[in-house]
Formats: C-alpha cells, structure tokens, sequence
C-alpha cells in the first residue's frame, strides 16, 4: 500500500487527514490504520468496496477505535 492508495480507500469514509505512524513507517502490512475526519450525523460504513482497472474489487474492512460518546436519549455527541 502507498499514502495515496490508503487515501483515496478513506475518502469512502471521510476525509483523509494523515497516516498512522506506524502506517507511515509499513510496520504492519496487515492493518494501515489512517485518520480521518467524519461525518457524525451520517452512518459510518463497516466495509468500503474498492474497484481496480482490472474490473476486480477488494472489500476492505474498517473499522473505528475511537467515536465520541453519543447519548442514547438526544443523539447528541460528547457529555
């Protein structure tokens, strides 16, 4: 993988802000973690589809370690 693949995956989710170090540094070839800003009032997607010239698609999974807290009575986000 390359920044500019993992950006154009995250743009499915959001908008792409940087890589994880650990990422930046191809650490790990199994997880590449990037950061990026969402959409709280949108549903966040558990996979993202990413086509190649070849026709073939890749489902890739994502995941979100950190979300705020939202309230369960108002839908607000934070405390």
């Amino acid at each position: 993988f390359n920044r500019e693949s993992l950006s154009r995956i995250a743009t499915a989710v959001g908008i792409p802000v940087s890589l994880a170090p650990e990422t930046e540094r191809k650490e790990n070839f199994e997880v590449a973690k990037v950061y990026v800003k969402v959409d709280l009032t949108k549903e966040l997607p558990p996979k993202v589809i990413s086509g190649f010239t070849n026709g073939r698609e890749a489902h890739i999974s994502v995941t979100y370690p950190w979300l705020p807290i939202k309230c369960d009575d108002c839908g607000k986000y934070g405390f």
